[in-house]
């Protein structure tokens, strides 16, 4: 089958000869017994609307949620930021809040911090 279709264009003959056959329309002849059947099928069956639910409820649920991420988000970022202020998480983690917070102007006990007080002691 020759490449007559400008969208085949670039394709090797024997894809766009595969795309021009799976394009070809077989003509369909409808069965009447299978729309009887289909009809009485759909007409026979119970069917419910799905039950929507109160958009107050969601919205509620929603809030209530957002609200308590935003309290355990506060709740661990204060106690974060104590830890730092008064020097006791590990290492390297005093180290990068340390250095961090310095580059806005406050200071915060470093791990390196301690060991210069250390050295300048003996």
């Amino acid at each position: 089958m020759p490449n007559n279709n400008p969208m085949f264009d670039g394709l090797a003959p024997e894809v766009a000869a595969l795309l021009n056959n799976a394009r070809a329309v077989a003509p369909v002849s409808p069965n009447p017994r299978l729309i009887a059947a289909m009809s009485s099928a759909v007409a026979e069956a119970h069917l419910t609307p799905h039950p929507e639910l109160p958009r107050r409820k969601l919205m509620l649920g929603k809030l209530l949620t957002a609200k308590a991420l935003a309290v355990v988000g506060a709740v661990a970022l204060t106690g974060g930021a104590a830890a730092a202020a008064t020097g006791i998480l590990p290492d390297p983690v005093q180290d990068a809040a340390a250095h961090t917070v310095e580059r806005v102007g406050i200071h915060i006990p470093a791990d390196d911090d301690a060991a210069d007080a250390a050295d300048a002691a003996d």
